[in-house]
């Protein structure tokens, strides 16, 4: 008899560009998310575009401005043009808190929920059992995630600029670019710091809500920094302070820089933790 040799068993091979694909499958799942986000916080900017004709026309609008105290103007980004542009409206009251705030609340949620949120349902091992590093799956969570910000930064983009032509309120397609281009390298920061996080610990709450408290620590001491002097030598330290006001003064290439270093190192760190760290199955 002749004996056979046994067929050698199928070696796995190590996928190309893990992170991309990872980052792909992050991108599928969260594919409404454009809609779920951006679109509520859209609709705000339509209401604020759609008021302003009527605030512009009030004979009282400098008598308010002057009431309000200098340090808090600063503070809040409350310029005379504040009430007399649509650029400065916009940017005091969306551009200035709520729309910071959502975008890095999404990133937080995403990468949060990807990570910690696997973990913690018991799915995590088997999105670890492909040939890939564990680093991969964090760099993906957080690309996927910046690629969907930029779903909803588009989403919020047009629709601003497309209330402004059909209230016919004179903004310009520019300065509504720049001002939600504005909110992508801030949401990237933010992403960064989940990562550390996720690298650090299994808890989705400590992950989520330490991300969470990081936001507004750092929105406080930007606040803080320009109401007293003796908080203006932490103001450099807030990613608040690179965030500005695009949608006034343009896009700030050195400070975005900043603040896409900043989280790229803070999540390289984090990936370098999650390779070391137990993984909850």
């Amino acid at each position: 008899m002749t004996a056979v040799a046994p067929a050698p068993a199928a070696v796995a091979r190590p996928m190309r560009a893990p992170w991309l694909r990872f980052a792909r499958y992050v991108a599928r799942r969260k594919r409404f998310a454009p809609l779920a986000w951006g679109l509520p916080l859209a609709l705000m900017t339509v209401m604020v575009v759609a008021v302003f004709p009527s605030i512009r026309a009030s004979s009282r609008l400098d008598e308010l401005i002057n009431a309000y105290p200098d340090a808090l103007k600063e503070a809040f980004g409350i310029t005379d043009a504040s009430f007399s542009s649509i650029s400065g409206y916009l940017a005091a009251e969306i551009f200035s808190m709520i729309a910071p705030f959502t975008g890095a609340a999404f990133m937080i949620h995403a990468v949060t929920t990807g990570v910690s949120g696997a973990e913690h349902r018991g799915v995590l091992d088997v999105m670890l059992s492909v040939p890939a590093r564990r680093r991969h799956l964090l760099a993906g969570q957080l690309a996927g995630a910046a690629a969907v910000l930029l779903g909803i930064i588009v989403v919020l983009g047009v629709v601003t600029q497309a209330a402004a032509y059909a209230f016919g309120v004179d903004l310009s397609p520019t300065d509504t670019l720049a001002g939600v281009l504005n909110l992508w390298p801030l949401g990237v920061f933010f992403g960064g710091v989940t990562v550390l996080l996720a690298g650090l610990t299994r808890r989705g709450a400590v992950v989520g809500g330490g991300a969470a408290g990081v936001l507004a620590v750092t929105y406080l001491a930007e606040v803080l920094g320009k109401l007293s002097d003796a908080f203006a030598t932490i103001d450099g330290l807030s990613p608040f302070h690179y965030y500005g006001s695009a949608i006034e003064e343009g896009l700030d290439p050195a400070a975005c820089a900043i603040l896409v270093a900043t989280g790229a190192t803070l999540a390289a760190v984090g990936c370098a933790l999650f390779e070391r760290r137990d993984v909850g199955a």
